[in-house]
């Protein structure tokens, strides 16, 4: 594909359009033409990626954190992680949403210590712990609703928006990542106020849609058929 308004937007033009500091003629460009729009798309899912790589490169991988919250680690890792996280605001976040997940969900309780092994240890399934990716203050000013919101889990993207359908509201998601084969098929659960309110699958394309959900925070947990569960609690999303 190539640039449908000739000449095609310069890398400067492109990096005013993520800053929100573009001009209303590159504004306009991007909007008719599909290749140049392509090219900021790209230039956007790079920067988050970025971000939150440069953000937190010296921070343990979601499930490593899971892990040291549900006293699976050894000792020596646990006490690594401990120090890490005594310092790091970004990783207590986490675990913060982690312990509250768990606490509204009594299936998932960490499992106490024991003195003796045995049999009676129930562990919990796999689950991954989904990170929200931070949005540019500009972005969020010139329509949050326009832009999806980004979820990373170990390797695994998911790409969330709020749109319109009959009137409601309608969840948007979209799976990508390596692993993606892993979670076609995946069943979907929407829960708002402790309550399920909406269930799906995710479709072979990766993507997935709850009809008539409420523009308020919300809980997404998606089960993929193997046994391995990513949750996103408390996210919130604007049309």
């Amino acid at each position: 594909m190539t640039c449908q308004l000739p000449p095609p937007l310069s890398d400067d033009e492109i990096s005013a359009v993520l800053d929100g500091t573009a001009e209303e003629g590159v504004i306009q460009h991007v909007a008719l033409c599909p290749d140049c729009a392509g090219r900021v798309a790209d230039a956007r899912r790079l920067e988050a990626v970025l971000f939150r790589h440069l953000s937190r490169w010296d921070c343990p991988p979601a499930q490593t954190l899971s892990e040291y919250h549900l006293r699976l680690l050894p000792e020596g890792d646990a006490r690594r992680i401990a120090e890490h996280v005594a310092g790091c605001l970004a990783c207590q976040a986490e675990l913060s949403e982690l312990s509250a997940y768990l606490i509204n969900n009594p299936e998932g309780t960490a499992p106490a210590p024991e003195t003796s092994p045995g049999p009676q240890r129930r562990l919990l399934p796999q689950m991954l712990l989904g990170t929200v990716l931070m949005r540019r203050p500009t972005m969020a000013l010139r329509g949050a609703g326009d832009e999806p919101t980004i979820v990373e889990a170990d390797g695994m993207t998911v790409y969330l928006k709020a749109d319109s359908g009959a009137g409601r509201a309608v969840l948007l998601g979209q799976m990508a990542g390596d692993a993606l084969a892993d979670w076609i098929g995946a069943l979907v659960q929407l829960r708002q106020d402790g309550a399920l309110r909406q269930m799906t699958e995710v479709d072979q394309f990766g993507s997935f849609r709850c009809e008539g959900f409420a523009l308020r925070p919300f809980e997404l947990r998606i089960a993929a058929r193997g046994g391995l569960t990513l949750f996103i609690p408390q996210i919130s999303l604007t049309e």
